[in-house]
């Protein structure tokens, strides 16, 4: 029975291990995605792993094609089944937006 409890022990440590290492390996790959894409424009992005496969994307992009260019880079990734993104679009400033300083 201790050998058969050991056993068990030991094959629920390998999965847990191997979840874990899928579970990395899957974080690095998103990583290295989003930080490959060009044009991006200022941002602020972060993402976790939710459950069963689910990335969730928070934070900001500049635009709309941003924010859709970050979520097919997540979705290429192996072990990525579902992306929920949660990105706000936040444009960025522009020199025109910006108040002149007029001297006195």
């Amino acid at each position: 029975m201790k050998l058969r409890n050991f056993l068990t022990f030991s094959a629920l440590m390998l999965i847990t291990n191997l979840a874990f290492a899928d579970y990395k390996h899957i974080l690095r790959d998103i990583n290295n995605n989003i930080n490959a894409l060009e044009n991006l424009g200022k941002r602020e992005i972060d993402f976790r792993y939710a459950d069963s496969g689910l990335i969730v994307l928070e934070g900001q992009v500049a635009s709309e094609s941003s924010k859709t260019r970050v979520e097919e880079a997540v979705k290429l990734v192996k072990g990525v089944k579902r992306v929920e993104n949660n990105l706000k679009i936040v444009p960025s400033t522009t020199a025109i937006d910006v108040m002149p300083i007029t001297p006195k």
